[in-house]
């Protein structure tokens, strides 16, 4: 006889089936015709949208709009190459940070102030 008890057998056995049944299953929504009848409306779908962008891409790059994107972009990647934007952006930065910096110490004191209002008072002080 067996160590393990029946109900262990049949536990694992139920677990086999399962995933017996569960790859069954899989495998039969994979060969299903309309799964791919959906597959392959997506992919003519998605063939039709990546024309369209291209198509709509290639009209954009020719009108003036386009044109003038183009330039802003072109004259934007100068400005960072050059460092003219990175020395803005390191300027602006640098003063957020002594606003915030100040603004801590202002505060820094005000705590400060606060806290040694509240120990310079007796208990009596502090009922009132």
């Amino acid at each position: 006889m067996s160590d393990a008890p029946p109900e262990k057998d049949n536990l694992v056995d139920a677990f086999h089936q399962l995933g017996e049944s569960l790859a069954g299953t899989i495998r039969a929504a994979w060969d299903n015709p309309e799964r791919k009848k959906v597959q392959a409306e997506i992919e003519e779908g998605l063939s039709d949208m990546t024309a369209t962008l291209k198509s709509e891409a290639e009209k954009l790059q020719q009108s003036p709009a386009g044109q003038q994107l183009k330039t802003d972009i072109d004259e934007f990647s100068e400005r960072v190459r050059s460092g003219e934007t990175t020395e803005q952006l390191r300027q602006e930065l640098l003063k957020v940070l002594q606003i915030a910096s100040t603004e801590l110490e202002k505060a820094s004191n005000h705590l400060r102030r606060k806290g040694t209002e509240e120990t310079d008072q007796t208990p009596a002080d502090k009922e009132q």
